[in-house]
């Protein structure tokens, strides 16, 4: 569903209600969404602003499965405000004791806003206003930005392990990676010569050892001094 929040387009998704017996089945179905806007995935496919958990504040408890969705979006990085539903018929000290009940569940602040969706009228002519809607948008618009700065660091990471892994593949002597950053690390070897270089040498006196007997001069082509003087065959007059 498309909307618009203080001149910024939003769109909301929605979850069916939590059903007695269906938890893991809710859950399930969670775990498959939230993989799919994993922080590894391209930000336009993450669910940006709150994710907001609404509780019924009628119930006047919160369950231990609220508790571990809730933990399961913060561990995902995301930005969680609780949404007391159905409030007007909660008092204030009832509303209090939720917003504790949560927080100390979670062992952190989280937004808890109280909500009552629908004017009526109860027993007695006391009439209910509606109340949250402009709490629950402010969250939202301040969320917008909070959410994108705490993903993406992760974000950073696992797209750069990715391309590294892909780089890797890619590469013939991948299991000779260690050896090279070892001999790269010699203290003889650091002097004036890149990664690059040192594979080079490498290279160089793996082919000589592999064609031995064949008797081959091997020479590293180069006007790099630092790196001709490592290379297996000394060239008589490299420079002249």
């Amino acid at each position: 569903m498309d909307n618009e929040i203080n001149g910024l387009s939003v769109r909301l998704f929605d979850s069916w209600g939590l059903e007695v017996g269906k938890e893991q089945e809710w859950l399930g179905l969670l775990n498959e969404e939230l993989k799919n806007r994993d922080t590894g995935k391209s930000s336009e496919q993450w669910f940006h602003n709150s994710v907001f958990y609404c509780i019924a504040g009628s119930g006047h408890r919160v369950e231990d499965f609220d508790i571990q969705i809730i933990k399961r979006f913060i561990n995902e990085k995301y930005k969680v405000a609780v949404i007391l539903t159905k409030a007007d018929l909660i008092t204030e000290d009832d509303e209090e004791k939720l917003r504790d009940t949560v927080q100390n569940h979670l062992g952190q602040v989280v937004p808890v806003i109280p909500v009552c969706s629908e004017e009526k009228k109860l027993r007695g002519g006391i009439a209910t206003k509606r109340f949250g809607k402009e709490e629950v948008e402010s969250q939202a618009y301040k969320d917008f930005c909070d959410s994108i700065i705490l993903r993406l660091p992760e974000h950073c990471v696992k797209v750069l392990k990715q391309r590294i892994d892909e780089w890797l593949k890619k590469q013939k002597s991948y299991e000779s990676l260690p050896d090279l950053w070892e001999m790269f690390s010699k203290p003889g070897m650091k002097k004036g010569l890149s990664l690059t270089d040192t594979s080079i040498i490498r290279e160089a006196h793996n082919f000589k050892k592999k064609y031995t007997s064949f008797g081959y001069k091997v020479h590293i082509w180069t006007k790099d001094k630092e790196l001709k003087a490592r290379e297996p065959d000394v060239e008589k007059n490299p420079f002249a």
